[in-house]
């Protein structure tokens, strides 16, 4: 995984992807740039199901000139608007829908894949799910890290900040225990203790099952 200083949407990538709530709303921050810019994008959003049905799952829309986006259901609600977790980013659902995506752009490149030894990049603008939606960068930093190293691709973040601090967290009110956790070092074996994940029970999505999502 590489950080980069700049923009995400000047890079080159194959696929750019951003969290999204489930309520078809692109209100603020990364989202609302992306609406405005390539309104494709948030129609392709818009053409989903509102709901909890389809957490875990993304749409996307081929901008020409640029690459695919892909919009990631991983996130309750709108914002950090309470939850009692201090966040609405759900790191599982963030995990099984970069699964379906990394799936999803891999069947896209198989033949480059097979014949050339070829890696898609993916664009993931720094603090993906970690600012409005509250999650912690160590676990989604964490979960880009397990993807990228059982998977042929690379994941290139993307940062406008002079610094790339090691550790950060939103600044919503978070309960006590919850930040004793966070402040822990947080590896992949030990990841399913802190956010209750189980990544022997995640699979990787053959065809079938991508063709609807």
């Amino acid at each position: 995984m590489n950080y980069i200083k700049g923009d995400v949407f000047q890079g080159k990538w194959d696929a750019v992807v951003q969290v999204c709530n489930n309520y078809k709303c692109f209100g603020s921050g990364i989202a609302a740039v992306i609406a405005n810019r390539w309104p494709e994008v948030y129609d392709a959003d818009k053409a989903t199901d509102d709901g909890d049905e389809k957490l875990g799952t993304f749409s996307f829309a081929d901008v020409e000139g640029m690459g695919r986006f892909y919009n990631l259901y991983a996130m309750f609600g709108l914002g950090n608007d309470g939850s009692a977790l201090g966040r609405n980013c759900s790191y599982d659902h963030l995990y099984n829908s970069l699964i379906r995506v990394v799936t999803d752009l891999c069947n896209k490149h198989m033949d480059a894949i097979i014949e050339m030894d070829y890696q898609p990049r993916v664009g993931v603008p720094y603090l993906m799910g970690c600012d409005r939606a509250g999650g912690s960068w160590t676990i989604v930093e964490a979960i880009l890290t397990d993807i990228e190293n059982n998977y042929p691709v690379w994941f290139d973040v993307y940062q406008l900040e002079s610094a790339i601090p090691k550790h950060h967290r939103s600044q919503s009110i978070i309960p006590p225990e919850i930040l004793k956790q966070l402040d822990a070092k947080i590896d992949l074996e030990s990841l399913d203790e802190h956010v209750d994940l189980d990544f022997d029970e995640f699979q990787l999505i053959d065809n079938d099952e991508t063709d609807h999502i």
